[in-house]
């Protein structure tokens, strides 16, 4: 099934990333939400309290979330009702890029 990328904005998502090393071995999670503002071919662009954020897009990486009260674990925030579930591994090359990614999310090679 095709997603049709219009039928995501407006809606709330809420991210989970693992922060993976070489090795595969988990370094850190990382959960946040916001409000999806544009999908193109390459990205997610996601409006947080926090500013900005981006996911890599991949067809089917937007899951329905069910109906209920979600807690981040890593802050606290309560998220009720989200539309969407993602979750995303990043192998980080040099773990101290990890406080970056938690500020502005994924970024294609090259930027």
């Amino acid at each position: 099934m095709i997603m049709r990328k219009k039928q995501f904005i407006g809606r709330t998502v809420l991210v989970g990333i693992n922060f993976l090393d070489h090795d595969r071995s988990l370094l850190e999670r990382y959960e946040t939400h916001g409000t999806i503002e544009e999908i193109t071919n390459e990205l997610i662009k996601i409006s947080r309290e926090e500013g900005k954020f981006q996911l890599p897009f991949r067809e089917g990486g937007l899951q329905e979330a069910r109906p209920g009260v979600y807690r981040e674990k890593t802050t606290g925030s309560v998220i009720k009702n989200p539309d969407y579930l993602a979750t995303l591994n990043l192998v980080m090359r040099d773990p101290a890029q990890i406080e970056y990614c938690k500020q502005h999310g994924y970024q294609p090679k090259g930027n």
